[in-house]
């Protein structure tokens, strides 16, 4: 007798159910699987994930060519700082499903027998250092790791462009649906912080947020001859703003097209050029929230360290300069710098071309410190 239910996975001959195989482009996943390809499964909780699995592992079973078993290495977690104890834990789980799903016990002796054991080599008496964690992290972006390369799929949903585009733009979230805003922390994107407010859920993917944005105007960057280096290979950042106002009045407008979210389009653009600058010889740090109005860039080149803050002017609003002088004091203070840039995006309606009204300017923060403003 069959019967309804909501806990756990869903198994067809006991539960009503759609037949949960009809959910997947079955021909896709059994293609990956041929090739010996790797393949994640992202969905929200309770939404059949368990259950597609388990009727996949049936299906493969039932053919001549697969054996497969569902394992759940979860209780590995609690062995992090023991290879050897989570290893066993790893293996001995999915020993005891091959004997549970297809009866087979030739695992057995493989699970006593292996010393698992962490490999020689390994200078583990050499300190972490800042600069070793941003290489790790520039490694496993640089390098599109699978679960990255899927985290950048991922933006392309709209029910996920709702909530990180004003993330990223400063701007307030309105009334986005709370499946949209459930549905990116069960995926692990975003996390609820202590108030209660929705963030990032880690420092990489706030790193791998507006990069995997800025992909696109990145791509279609028109060759740019760096004139902002000294002569000694040092960035000399008069001659980088003069280079970026140059970008910006030629080839800011046509750019603009090549962003995928169209409120922060002038900040991907503006990342784009940027790291073009950087090209591996430095490092580029974004600070965003949502509800700040801003975003703030933090450029390092040798040396150098420059402080950006990006504020853009909308229909409705008010001049921001006065705002960001004072949010970019701010900023400015806790990288310990006393000069910085405020770019200001006019996206306001009825605005002569950017090449017509794009300039910069000094002015001087409330806490005196030398501003370039840059309209564009």
């Amino acid at each position: 007798m069959r019967f309804f239910t909501t806990e756990g996975p869903v198994r067809a001959a006991d539960n009503y159910c759609l037949p949960p195989l009809q959910r997947w482009d079955l021909d896709e996943v059994l293609g990956l699987i041929d090739r010996k390809k790797y393949f994640l499964l992202h969905a929200p909780r309770q939404t059949g994930k368990t259950s597609c699995l388990l009727a996949l592992m049936e299906y493969l079973n039932r053919g001549d060519r697969y054996r497969a078993v569902y394992a759940n290495l979860e209780g590995a977690q609690t062995a992090r700082e023991d290879v050897a104890r989570g290893m066993r834990t790893i293996c001995g789980t999915i020993e005891a499903a091959a004997r549970l799903h297809i009866g087979d016990t030739r695992l057995h002796p493989w699970t006593e027998d292996a010393c698992f054991e962490m490999p020689q080599g390994r200078d583990r008496s050499r300190p972490v250092t800042v600069e070793l964690i941003d290489q790790a992290k520039e490694y496993l972006i640089q390098n599109r790791v699978t679960h990255l390369d899927q985290l950048s799929y991922k933006l392309r949903e709209e029910r996920v462009r709702r909530v990180i585009e004003p993330m990223l733009a400063g701007t307030q979230m309105g009334m986005v649906p709370e499946d949209d805003r459930e549905y990116l922390v069960d995926l692990g994107l975003l996390r609820r912080d202590g108030a209660g407010g929705l963030v990032v859920a880690n420092p990489i993917y706030r790193e791998v947020l507006p990069r995997a944005l800025a992909g696109g105007p990145q791509d279609s960057l028109p060759h740019i001859s760096p004139t902002w280096l000294n002569a000694d290979g040092t960035l000399n950042p008069a001659q980088l703003l003069d280079a970026f106002l140059a970008f910006w009045r030629r080839h800011g407008q046509p750019l603009l097209g090549s962003a995928p979210y169209h409120e922060i389009a002038p900040q991907l653009v503006l990342m784009a050029f940027l790291h073009r600058v950087i090209n591996g010889g430095g490092t580029l740090e974004r600070e965003y929230a949502i509800g700040s109005g801003r975003m703030d860039l933090c450029l390092c080149y040798g040396a150098l360290t420059l402080g950006m803050e990006l504020k853009v002017w909308r229909d409705g609003q008010s001049d921001p300069l006065a705002e960001g002088l004072v949010q970019l004091d701010g900023y400015l203070a806790g990288l310990a710098l006393d000069w910085g840039w405020l770019i200001l995006f006019d996206r306001r309606a009825g605005q002569p071309p950017i090449a017509e009204r794009t300039a910069s300017m000094e002015a001087q923060s409330p806490q005196g410190r030398r501003i370039v403003v840059v309209r564009a």
